[in-house]
């Protein structure tokens, strides 16, 4: 599987566009209980970077899935957005969501 930013790549030829395959993942991180001071590396709690890091693979991971079962070997165009939804309380809701466009790639190329 092949995933890129970009709409085309060198010595590979899109064979096929599938269409669009999309994931949103929201997740919510407690000020309080996800704050651990002796995790903190330049300013940024570790354990928070690790949540939206794994929310990002499990967006990227996702879109791959959808672009196998629609048979296709790669996802083109790929896009990762972050947003704040909300905070209430202690907790803040993110919203992790990535899109791209699933692929025929001609593997002949590699």
């Amino acid at each position: 599987m092949i995933t890129v930013h970009a709409s085309d790549f060198a010595n590979r030829k899109i064979v096929r566009t599938l269409g669009i395959v999309t994931h949103e993942h929201i997740f919510g991180v407690g000020l309080v209980q996800d704050l651990d001071l002796k995790r903190f590396n330049g300013g940024v709690s570790i354990s928070w970077e690790e949540k939206v890091r794994g929310g990002r693979d499990l967006c990227i991971r996702s879109i791959e899935d959808e672009a196998i079962e629609m048979g296709g070997n790669g996802v083109i165009g790929v896009d990762v957005i972050y947003q704040v939804l909300s905070t209430h309380n202690d907790m803040v809701m993110w919203l992790v969501a990535a899109r791209g466009t699933a692929v025929i790639i001609d593997e002949r190329g590699f």
